[in-house]
């Protein structure tokens, strides 16, 4: 099971992935944020916040980010999420198809 979402504390918002699996396994993590578009990567600007040889297991896993740049109030966003097995090549995050999607107005 993999998740995507996001959290707000004040000013700052967080982009989280959960993900478990039936049996142990080690995963690469990946989350991005993107415009309200879905077109334009947004944060990080050249690849994805990683999280690499991650151990899945039944119990969840939770991985959060802060998202570091400015959002503009009123605008919609997307935080993006990819996960693959380990040492597999990182996700093509310019790419609008990529990963697990979740909107949010900030």
């Amino acid at each position: 099971m993999v998740d995507v979402c996001y959290r707000r504390a004040g000013d700052d918002v967080y982009m989280i992935a959960y993900i478990q699996a039936d049996r142990p396994a080690s995963v690469d993590l990946y989350l991005w944020l993107k415009d309200g578009t879905g077109s334009t990567v947004l944060y990080p600007a050249d690849k994805a916040v990683a999280w690499t040889g991650l151990a899945v297991r039944s119990t969840q896993v939770r991985e959060e980010t802060r998202i570091a740049v400015r959002l503009t109030k009123g605008a919609q966003y997307f935080v993006c999420f990819q996960d693959f097995p380990a040492g597999s090549p990182a996700p093509k995050i310019r790419n609008s198809t990529t990963g697990r999607q979740v909107g949010f107005t900030y």
